[in-house]
């Protein structure tokens, strides 16, 4: 078995135990030894500059016959100026969250691909309460650019199957911030933004919500 079959197969494991997927435009399957990271504040965009960062992954050893172990791994560096950091592709594994003291995020979820070896990735703070917050970040399909500063529409179900439905903007990266207690009981949950297709989400499984446009907009109009 190949190193990157080994690779894949350990994402699929890892993502069938947590629920999550891991998208073929990932990082981890980047083909660069090393990349150019630019880490952000996901609430107000500015960079996270000059704080040690760790990488906690987990990825497969080396092994000739499949299922192979899965070893937990911690590489360790520190931003620069402009909230950089440069990443070995050795340190990524099949599960990765980037993480300083007071910010953190799914590597392969959440880095998008600046061309060549650049990469951003948005991490959110920390709430030392333990209620973090669950980032969600709206994208155009056809654009693969962030619904930035657009008016949402949550709908989501309580435990009582009441139906409740919020309205909220998008940040200027495209982000809103579901309180916990609505993400941990809205399982089944849908955005709706003007001009484009309903979007269901599952929560704990998604971060990156990519919405697509209507044939027209003038479809219908939320």
């Amino acid at each position: 078995m190949t190193f990157a079959l080994r690779i894949l197969t350990a994402a699929v494991a890892i993502s069938a135990s947590t629920g999550c997927g891991t998208s073929r435009d990932s990082i981890l399957f980047a083909g660069d030894s090393s990349h150019r990271i630019r880490l952000l504040d996901a609430h107000t965009g500015q960079p996270i500059s000059n704080l040690e960062v760790r990488l906690l992954s987990k990825r497969v050893s080396g092994c000739s016959k499949a299922p192979c172990p899965i070893d937990s791994v911690t590489w360790t560096g520190r931003s620069d100026a402009d909230g950089r950091i440069v990443l070995p592709k050795s340190a990524i594994g099949a599960q990765a969250t980037a993480a300083t003291d007071s910010h953190e995020a799914d590597l392969l979820d959440n880095a998008t691909h600046e061309g060549g070896s650049e990469w951003v990735l948005e991490l959110t703070a920390k709430d030392s309460s333990g209620d973090d917050p669950y980032p969600l970040k709206l994208l155009d399909e056809e654009s693969r650019k962030p619904l930035a500063s657009t008016p949402v529409s949550l709908k989501f179900a309580d435990t009582h199957n009441g139906e409740h439905e919020v309205a909220l903007i998008t940040n200027a990266l495209g982000y809103v911030f579901i309180p916990s207690q609505i993400a941990a009981m809205g399982k089944h949950s849908i955005v709706k933004v003007k001009h484009h297709n309903v979007a269901f989400i599952d929560f704990g499984a998604q971060h990156n919500i990519y919405i697509t446009p209507t044939a027209s907009k003038f479809d219908f109009d939320h």
